[in-house]
């Protein structure tokens, strides 16, 4: 998503926001509890959950450019509507996202400067279709590549063990090593870390 439609998501969601008292009250009072943020990697996720967790759908959703938040949120719902592929890739994506011994190497491989969803996919010998869907929900870099401070702000997320949990790189320095690559390198420079990095068998 680009900064503009990320905005009007965002614009959306406090305009028709139908969280109930007392939920609504803390959720204005202290902000940063559960507000979806501009400027994080996982963003669309957290806007579906939001969405989701208020019983909101908006009309915004049925636009294009939304297609993958759609898609999150009919599966937060548990709702069937849509396109059962759709459905079947951001299922898959968030179960992704929740796993960070799998999201850590996925993250680091769409930070490269050379990643397309189909480039990391074939990489990492996965689908591609949930790849699209974890890059546009779970970890949104790959139309942000000039943008060096976002990148430095999702790298560092990409790389925490838990989510929202900051951890210092030289607590993780396997991890950290990794995400300095992926900053500055192609996609093999990333993988070669990546392998280098699992214990021999």
């Amino acid at each position: 998503m680009t900064v503009r439609e990320r905005k009007c998501l965002h614009a959306d969601l406090v305009c028709h926001r139908k969280v109930p008292f007392p939920m609504g009250l803390l959720l204005r009072l202290i902000p940063f509890m559960d507000e979806p943020h501009l400027d994080r990697p996982d963003f669309g996720a957290r806007i579906a959950l939001r969405y989701a967790l208020e019983s909101t759908y908006p009309k915004l959703l049925d636009k294009p450019p939304y297609r993958w938040v759609r898609a999150a949120f009919r599966v937060l719902v548990k709702s069937h509507a849509g396109h059962e592929p759709d459905l079947s890739a951001a299922r898959q994506a968030m179960h992704w996202h929740s796993r960070p011994e799998f999201a850590r190497p996925l993250n680091a491989a769409l930070l490269a400067r050379d990643a397309t969803a189909e480039r990391v996919a074939a990489a990492l010998d996965i689908p591609e279709p949930p790849v699209e869907a974890y890059a546009s929900l779970c970890f949104d870099v790959l139309d942000r590549k000039e943008d060096k401070a976002y990148l430095q702000t999702a790298a560092r997320v990409g790389m925490l063990t838990e989510r929202w949990r900051r951890v210092p790189p030289e607590l993780d320095p396997v991890a950290g090593e990794i995400f300095v690559i992926a900053l500055n390198g192609t996609l093999a420079n990333v993988m070669d870390a990546v392998r280098r990095s699992r214990p021999a068998a």
